[in-house]
């Protein structure tokens, strides 16, 4: 079946149903309507039943008689099927309240007016709310835009989950009991506290402060003044058996 729109009705609304399916088929949008579409020779019902499937929006000609008709209630229950994908478009052509089954399925759905005339504004109105579905969610209106529509009620209230907020608690006790056996100093006992007590007492100088201090600046050491060679001493051997020549002279 290539259709989009499901023109449901009931009988005593044909003349109605048929200038919504003009309208509609006039801009291009293809449409089923009964008995127009129904095969010959084929079951009535599940011929119907098929086109709502296969359809993406079934327009609701809403009137007094289709508010006592059970065939528009099957019609509308076979749209609301957990499995449909089929939107329903009420078009009301009458003042009349839904009955509790139609409540049920249409009680927050949206409508478009068309009981007081000209139904000139009202039908171009659907057939624009149809093509702008058509085209996709980011061209549809917004949702409550049309006259007569019902005000969705407020959102209920959602308090924050109180067991993500005790898991988030326990979840921070545990890193903070795991940090603290990590970094905790090892031997435990006395000598724990002993050498935490002697890093206390320990004096400001080997703090990591002073570690972290620009070291003092050290004196170059002069280097020494070289001193002079000496000049080696000759030393001669001296012969004590040599004697002392005599003077002649004497």
């Amino acid at each position: 079946m290539d259709h989009d729109v499901f023109i449901s009705y009931a009988v005593e609304d044909t003349e109605a149903a048929e200038r919504v399916c003009r309208a509609l088929e006039d801009t291009g949008i293809k449409c089923w309507i009964a008995p127009r579409d129904v095969p010959f020779g084929a079951d009535y019902e599940e011929v119907i039943l098929e086109a709502i499937e296969a359809s993406r929006f079934l327009v609701l000609i809403f009137s007094a008689h289709a508010n006592a008709s059970q065939h528009i209630e099957r019609e509308i229950r076979k749209a609301f099927e957990e499995s449909s994908k089929t939107q329903v478009f009420p078009f009301r052509i009458e003042e009349v309240a839904y009955n509790k089954v139609l409540s049920y399925y249409l009680g927050g759905a949206q409508w478009i007016d068309a009981s007081k005339p000209p139904p000139e504004r009202p039908l171009r109105r659907l057939v624009e709310h149809v093509r702008a579905h058509l085209r996709g969610p980011a061209s549809a209106p917004p949702a409550y835009p049309v006259e007569g529509a019902p005000i969705p009620p407020p959102l209920p209230h959602k308090p924050f989950p109180v067991a993500l907020l005790a898991a988030a608690a326990v979840a921070l006790l545990l890193v903070v009991v795991v940090a603290f056996v990590v970094t905790r100093p090892r031997g435990g006992g006395r000598e724990a506290i002993n050498s935490s007590s002697s890093n206390l007492a320990t004096p400001v100088a080997n703090s990591n402060v002073n570690e972290r201090a620009s070291p003092t600046p050290r004196t170059p050491t002069p280097t020494p003044t070289p001193r002079p060679a000496r000049t080696p001493i000759r030393v001669f051997p001296t012969n004590l058996n040599v004697r002392r020549p005599l003077n002649r002279n004497n």
